[in-house]
């Protein structure tokens, strides 16, 4: 998972949601970006992975992620405007190198394509 992804799929699907909505959420988009690295960093961390993969019981590993889910919102609301744009910033920056490697791939494919298939 990672930050750029998530804030593609939740744009994707807020667009289609209707234009007021599309609008409201793209201004407010910094502060989501700042919540997914947030998110994807902490998911992301060796402790982390390390811990849940030492649980075996499901129902544990859930309460593992819920509880980990609500001390990063906790540290997230403490957050100075300032860390949450720079963390904005750092999710927009994986979100356009995300697309530029998608758009890349495509182009890639389709070159393939028009290869085997003229």
């Amino acid at each position: 998972m990672s930050a750029g992804k998530s804030t593609y799929r939740w744009l994707s699907k807020i667009a289609r949601s209707g234009p007021d909505w599309f609008v409201g959420s793209l201004q407010g988009r910094d502060n989501f970006s700042a919540w997914m690295v947030t998110l994807a960093d902490a998911f992301r961390s060796s402790d982390f992975l390390l811990k849940f993969e030492s649980i075996s019981d499901p129902w544990q590993r859930s309460r593992f992620v819920g509880e980990k889910i609500s001390e990063l919102r906790k540290s997230f609301a403490r957050l100075t405007p300032e860390a949450k744009s720079e963390l904005g910033k750092r999710g927009e920056t994986e979100l356009r190198s995300g697309m530029e490697l998608l758009s890349r791939d495509k182009r890639q494919l389709m070159e393939l394509l028009q290869v085997v298939d003229p």
